[in-house]
């Protein structure tokens, strides 16, 4: 049996997965382009696969409907918005993904890029690098509101970080989290409230077609004009048009993302100096890496030893 592995790396830091695949007797065709698949990509490369063990590759029902031997899709990842539950169901295709393995790897990223925009240490570089030596005016954790949209596993994780460094003020959007949270000294607020009142706003929700341009024009010029963004949760979530057009009327002291609508992005936000665009870094650490490459082989040698799967993907996501 065959499990094509589009995600990349796959066993570069440790090659235990691939060992345990091989193991079970399943033979892992690993992703020879070096890159993100394309539709006709995978069709081609899994056309005689019974599993995939995916990266963020689109697995659409256009997909799906030409693998007739597919029979379980494991996610190297948090993020199911590439995977098109429905078909899967409608085939009784398995879904599984690997939520708790990128919380210390994502959150710790977002944590590099609030320091690097709170002071300005991406601009001071590239200006050194020009010949420039100018001085920045920064901030001090205590002194900014952070507002946090998501408080799932990274959201949390971000929270208690910025707390033990010295953070003090919060904003917190999540109505799901809000009715299970039983921490009294977490403050949960609207998403209005949080979007005019905060300094630094960092995004941890999932993309579904609810969140999908959850921050448009209306909801980006309504933030201060000198806030700082953050996104490292997935790409669409910001309208990336509506971004660029905010930008350019002045708005924000500076913007990172991690994610983006296309990648690899080659958009116009680049030429933006205050933002800072990183490669869908957040869960590129060693440890993180391995964790979920063997939390995803894993669950492909449960699926075919008839054991039951640890973290089958659900309906609302």
């Amino acid at each position: 049996m065959k499990v094509l592995i589009t995600t990349i790396p796959f066993g570069k830091e440790d090659i235990s997965p691939l060992e345990k695949l091989k193991n079970q007797k399943l033979v892992p065709i690993l992703n020879p382009l070096g890159r993100k698949m394309k539709e006709q990509e995978i069709i081609k490369f899994a056309k005689d696969c019974e599993a995939i063990i995916a990266g963020t590759d689109p697995l659409t029902k256009k997909v799906i409907d030409k693998l007739p031997n597919l029979k379980i899709i494991s996610r190297v990842g948090a993020g199911l918005d590439s995977v098109d539950l429905k078909a899967c169901k409608k085939r009784d295709i398995k879904v599984t993904f690997t939520p708790d393995a990128p919380t210390e790897a994502v959150s710790e990223l977002t944590l590099g890029l609030i320091f690097s925009l709170l002071r300005s240490i991406h601009i001071s570089n590239g200006n050194l690098r020009e010949g420039k030596w100018e001085k920045y005016i920064g901030k001090n954790l205590n002194d900014v509101a952070f507002g946090i949209i998501g408080f799932g596993r990274i959201g949390k994780s971000l929270h208690s970080k910025l707390k033990k460094i010295g953070a003090k003020n919060f904003l917190i959007h999540d109505d799901f989290e809000k009715e299970k949270c039983k921490d009294k000294t977490i403050k949960f607020t609207s998403k209005n409230i949080l979007l005019k009142e905060s300094d630094l706003i960092s995004i941890h929700i999932p993309l579904t077609k609810k969140t999908k341009g959850y921050l448009g024009k209306k909801e980006l010029t309504s933030m201060k004009k000198n806030a700082f963004l953050i996104n490292t949760a997935r790409g669409g979530i910001i309208n990336e048009k509506d971004l660029l057009s905010t930008l350019k009327k002045g708005y924000f002291s500076g913007v990172a993302l991690d994610v983006f609508e296309l990648e690899p992005y080659q958009g116009p936000l680049i030429k933006v100096e205050r933002c800072l665009l990183t490669s869908h870094l957040g869960p590129m650490t060693s440890s993180c890496r391995k964790l979920m490459e063997n939390q995803a082989a894993d669950e492909i040698c449960r699926f075919f030893n008839k054991k039951k799967l640890k973290y089958l993907a659900i309906d609302e996501f």
